[in-house]
């Protein structure tokens, strides 16, 4: 009895805590739900995907590189971006960088057009990273900002923790460790991102 009364405290300020939040807030965090579920998903499967694929481990390291590449070389463009066109505008551009990234994925049957896949994808993980700081700082009161932040972070991790099992069932039923049992995962993620 004792422990059920401490869970449901925190539990229930958690509730409390985002009720009173800003709409911006709470859209966000079920943005961040969703993303990262799709995320955890494909994300383990990426390297085995592209391999599948016909890549040998000198071109997987180079698709893999190149995503590195576009993050690092649009990192500080973001913050600019967001200050010029807005912080929604730049999620949702975001958002959409992301699903064409995943269809890439999804509709690709050589290797080679991983690259582009990879480096989408990667874009819009930087983007979604750098805009969505600034809506905790812009919607959370300054003496709320440091906990809704966390408590932002920690809540939007739990689909990182079903995601992977979910995409084992998936691929599994599809025909186990290949091409065409990954594909589906990508095509869920386009999916969960229209959400």
């Amino acid at each position: 009895m004792g422990a059920e009364i401490l869970m449901a405290n925190p539990v229930q300020r958690g509730i409390q805590f985002v009720k009173r939040q800003q709409r911006a807030f709470k859209a966000n965090m079920a943005r961040l739900l969703v993303s990262n579920f799709s995320i955890s998903l494909t994300q383990q499967y990426q390297s085995i995907y592209i391999t599948e694929l016909g890549a040998t481990p000198m071109e997987l390291g180079f698709v893999m590189s190149l995503g590195g590449v576009a993050s690092t070389l649009i990192s500080i463009p973001i913050g600019w971006l967001a200050d010029r066109y807005g912080i929604k505008k730049m999620l949702l551009a975001g958002f959409s960088i992301a699903i064409v990234g995943y269809a890439i994925f999804g509709l690709a049957f050589q290797w080679q057009t991983t690259a582009l896949a990879l480096v989408a994808t990667t874009l819009a993980w930087q983007i979604t990273r750098t805009v969505c700081p600034m809506i905790c700082g812009a919607t959370l009161a300054s003496s709320e900002r440091a906990t809704g932040m966390q408590f932002c972070d920690t809540a939007t991790a739990f689909p990182r923790f079903i995601a992977p099992i979910i995409g084992a069932y998936i691929i599994t039923r599809f025909g186990g460790i290949s091409v065409e049992g990954i594909r589906p995962l990508f095509w869920l993620g386009v999916a969960g991102l229209f959400i």
